[in-house]
């Protein structure tokens, strides 16, 4: 879906901070508003080991934000036209096939292409058609993501994706913490068995009362079963082997380039939309179907500036000067 606010990325040569559009800019700056957990430092001991060891699932390996880091600065050196990702998506009805999605299924030329529109895709719910695609980056260990899940995302489901007017899409950004790569390999078996959509359900059906639940594969796995996924074997086998990892990295590196910095975050037909719960979203989607496209979120500047109120600010002075009109005239000095 095209969108006429987002102009075309610049060339590399322009640096990597003014390679994203401003959208992306924008993006970024809307994200940073909400829930940003920081991706803790290892410790001493299991932690430190985990975190750099790419055999044991779990935690990002360290490859993996090396490869984040060296996957970015080739997508902004290849530019707009050679950022391709996503080539790994099923062309039919192979769920194992479209788990491998990564990212857009175009190259990356405004914030309105962050929306893939496959028709296989297993992270999306919604015709492929519809007017307006929401599409969020999440993490599976995120409890302001479990309350959109278990708040939002069910009323929006009824009201508009059932109707045909909206389509849901996943994006992994697993960053909250040491189990978020294991949670998005997790979510990637479930896909491949066809049920990704009630494999995140029974993930943060249990943050009820917790903060950061550190998941382990033991609990992924009981999540997998309350899930209905068929071959349980399987997924825990494809979870261990790491096959998923390349892929959720490619996103990683999409979601960094696109400026998401935090969980969860919308973009709503190629705008980021500031606020994760059902009135925002609904407010969001209804603009949307109106106008193409919500209203464009204020800069921080902007939103500085408004803060001030210029009539109230008017009015203000105003009532001072009147005030300092009324005010009974000083007395005459005496003469001496």
């Amino acid at each position: 879906m095209a969108n006429e606010n987002n102009p075309d990325h610049p060339s590399s040569a322009d640096g990597a901070d003014s390679a994203a559009t401003p959208a992306a800019r924008t993006a970024r700056e809307a994200s940073e508003a909400r829930h940003a957990a920081p991706v803790p430092e290892p410790e001493d001991g299991d932690n430190a080991e985990a975190t750099d060891n790419p055999d044991k699932p779990g935690p990002v390996p360290g490859w993996a934000k090396a490869a984040i880091g060296t996957l970015t600065v080739i997508a902004l050196a290849a530019g707009a036209g050679g950022f391709l990702l996503g080539t790994t998506m099923g062309s039919g009805t192979d769920a194992e096939a479209a788990s491998y999605i990564g990212g857009p299924g175009a190259a990356m030329r405004s914030l309105a292409d962050v929306h893939r529109v496959n028709p296989d895709d297993p992270f999306a719910q919604g015709p492929t058609d519809a007017k307006v695609v929401v599409s969020y980056f999440g993490d599976l260990e995120c409890p302001v993501c479990a309350a959109y899940k278990r708040d939002a995302e069910p009323r929006i489901i009824d009201e508009y994706v059932n109707s045909g007017q909206v389509r849901l899409e996943w994006n992994d950004f697993p960053l909250v913490n040491e189990n978020s790569f294991l949670g998005a390999q997790a979510g990637r078996a479930a896909a491949a068995q066809g049920k990704f959509w009630e494999f995140t359900r029974a993930v943060y059906a249990s943050f009820e009362g917790k903060e950061h639940p550190e998941h382990t594969l033991d609990d992924f796995v009981g999540f997998a079963e309350q899930a209905g996924v068929p071959d349980i074997a399987r997924f825990r086998s494809d979870v261990e082997s790491g096959k998923y990892a390349g892929t959720i990295v490619q996103a990683m590196t999409y979601a960094s380039y696109v400026g998401v910095t935090s969980v969860p975050t919308f973009v709503i037909n190629g705008v980021p939309v500031l606020g994760n719960d059902y009135d925002s979203l609904k407010e969001a989607i209804e603009q949307s179907l109106e106008n193409g496209h919500p209203d464009q979120p204020p800069m921080p500047q902007e939103a500085a500036g408004q803060a001030e109120d210029p009539a109230a600010a008017q009015a203000d002075q105003e009532a001072a000067q009147e005030n300092q009109e009324q005010a009974p005239p000083e007395a005459p000095a005496e003469e001496q």
